[in-house]
């Protein structure tokens, strides 16, 4: 298994080199030319790579783990319950013509059907699905899609990607789910990542959605570097222990390590001031869950 994920991480680090000019140029032609976007830009270059690579190696263990199969041993293309109202089923499909996988669980094949659109790029959805949606559950078919290169529907061989082509394969998906569920709306909801494409889809496709709803979603990622470069001097200047490092922080310098400093102040992804970062995070996940082999 380790030389599994340890191929796989060097293939995701000579994917990023390849995809990177494409892009660099996506975000810039979103935020514009001005002198102050460039640091959105190289903030959300960083955050798309990184993430990519951290991710994705973490979630396809985790969703491979919690719904009890390795992927060397997962060949099932669907496991469904039959007989029953209920619906849990994992399934593999063609979207955008590479293989991505969807787990549909609920209480009742007639309820709405709610797909939901993880955070990342990366950070896959199908390994969490038992400990976050059962309430949902009970009142939705609730959809987890790990999108391309996350969780199960990662791959060594994957092509160039932009955030186009995961629209485009949300829209697909959306497609796929109507007609499966013979349904003409459905509910979508996203975090972080997830969030930033489920509003530029409720926008162009309002026909498809019952609803969109966001979780932490990327809103103006330029805003959100310049509020948070502030708040990191001004609360920067008042703690002894870090007063010194901030006194001459750039904005680029902070940039370069912008999770480090927000934890600082328990504003990043963790609410305390431990200086835990992702990749403990995910580890620490992966090594704790009862899951785990």
């Amino acid at each position: 298994m380790s030389i599994i994920l340890i191929l796989k991480n060097f293939r995701k680090r000579m994917m990023a080199e390849k995809i990177k000019s494409e892009i660099v140029a996506w975000i810039m032609s979103s935020i514009g030319s001005n002198p102050s976007s460039e640091y959105a830009m190289k903030d959300s270059r960083m955050f798309f790579y990184r993430s990519m690579i951290v991710r994705s190696i973490c979630t396809i263990f985790l969703s491979a783990t919690a719904l009890g199969c390795l992927p060397a041993a997962c060949n099932a293309v669907a496991d469904s319950k039959q007989n029953s109202a209920e619906i849990s089923e994992l399934e593999k499909i063609q979207i955008g013509g590479v293989d991505q996988w969807l787990f549909s669980q609920g209480k009742d094949r007639n309820n709405p059907v709610l797909l939901i659109l993880h955070g990342g790029p990366g950070a896959g959805s199908i390994g969490f699905a038992r400990y976050l949606y059962t309430e949902l559950e009970k009142q939705f078919i609730v959809v987890n899609w790990d999108q391309r290169g996350a969780g199960k529907s990662y791959s060594l061989f994957m092509s160039d990607v932009t955030p186009e082509t995961y629209l485009s394969d949300t829209r697909e998906v959306i497609s796929f789910l109507k007609r499966k569920f013979n349904v003409p709306k459905i509910y979508l909801m996203g975090h972080s990542w997830g969030g930033y494409l489920g509003a530029i889809i409720a926008n162009r496709y309002p026909e498809d959605l019952f609803a969109y709803i966001g979780i932490g979603p990327v809103v103006n990622g330029e805003q959100s570097v310049a509020i948070s470069y502030k708040f990191v001097l001004e609360n920067g200047r008042k703690n002894p222990e870090v007063s010194d490092k901030v006194k001459d922080l750039t904005q680029e310098e902070y940039l370069k390590n912008r999770r480090f400093w927000l934890n600082q102040f328990g504003v990043g992804m963790f609410r305390d001031t431990q200086r835990y970062d992702e990749d403990r995070f995910l580890r620490g996940l992966m090594e704790n869950s009862p899951d785990s082999i």
